[in-house]
């Protein structure tokens, strides 16, 4: 068998220069942002991803109060905010022990079925992760590897700067599947989480407001897990900042689905059977 040429020291550098100049323009990506690198090409068929799903995963109606595009996913749904190029929702349940093994990390996938269109390099170089609303792990152990690709998809995905994304978020995520997690020891739980805003609008890589490729950063992240006890139900609400202390109890964070409601101006669990007083009361503590 022949020895494989090498290529030669010029030839290695023009490769290189070639390959930072694509992906500057955005034409591929070399790397993502969130702590690990896509394994798919980003410009890799959609048609690959499933986009039917289911409806059952939110209890009670879907949030309301905002003009947003519907989107059911096997283990999720989403509001999806056109205007803002973000979900504004996205809810899923879990129930007891996974029973699905997770497949390999997926890349990330423009969701054909939003008018917005955005692709995972719209987020490249922002300095901003590429934050999962509906997690990967816990999708992908309840209900499959399809369902984890779908985790992939751009609707499902925030702009959130790593101290959050890797410290509070990723803490308060990880309790809630798997052995001994929330769905385990309660049984079954919903989860629903978003984006908040406040402030002056700032968009990633500063493109401007009105253009089609127009992400909106979000000031403060939301997630409500709700467990049904008793007959009714109880909830733990929590608002994130982007930039949450290095020192930090989840506690700090606890509030009220109410207050939530206020921000985002969507209405949960609306007709749900003691609503007042579920979204009134914020939990003492952590469970």
């Amino acid at each position: 068998m022949a020895k494989k040429k090498k290529l030669p020291l010029w030839a290695s550098v023009v490769v290189v220069v070639v390959a930072l100049l694509l992906d500057w323009l955005g034409f591929v990506e070399l790397g993502e942002d969130d702590g690990e690198p896509d394994r798919v090409p980003s410009g890799a068929p959609v048609a690959d991803v499933p986009v039917s799903g289911s409806s059952g995963h939110l209890l009670g109606e879907a949030p309301r109060g905002a003009d947003l595009t519907r989107l059911d996913r096997i283990g999720y749904s989403v509001g999806y905010d056109e205007d803002r190029a973000n979900p504004a929702w996205v809810g899923y349940h879990l129930v007891g022990r996974p029973k699905q093994e997770a497949g390999d990390r997926p890349g990330f996938w423009t969701d054909k079925e939003t008018a917005r269109q955005i692709k995972t390099g719209d987020y490249t170089r922002s300095g901003y992760s590429r934050g999962h609303m509906a997690p990967n792990y816990a999708i992908a152990s309840y209900y499959g590897v399809e369902a984890q690709k779908q985790t992939f998809l751009m609707s499902n995905i925030i702009p959130q700067l790593q101290g959050l994304n890797g410290g509070a978020w990723r803490a308060l995520e990880e309790n809630i599947p798997g052995p001994d997690g929330y769905a385990d020891t309660l049984g079954e739980v919903w989860v629903v989480t978003g984006p908040l805003y406040s402030g002056r609008v700032e968009t990633l890589n500063e493109v401007d407001v009105d253009d089609p490729r127009a992400v909106h950063i979000p000031s403060d992240c939301y997630m409500i897990v709700v467990d049904e006890d008793g007959g009714g139900y109880r909830a733990m609400a929590f608002i994130f900042p982007q930039e949450p202390p290095g020192d930090y109890d989840l506690a700090d964070f606890l509030t009220t689905i109410d207050d939530i409601e206020d921000e985002a101006g969507l209405d949960f669990f609306h007709g749900l059977p003691g609503e007042a007083a579920l979204e009134s009361t914020q939990a003492a503590s952590v469970w």
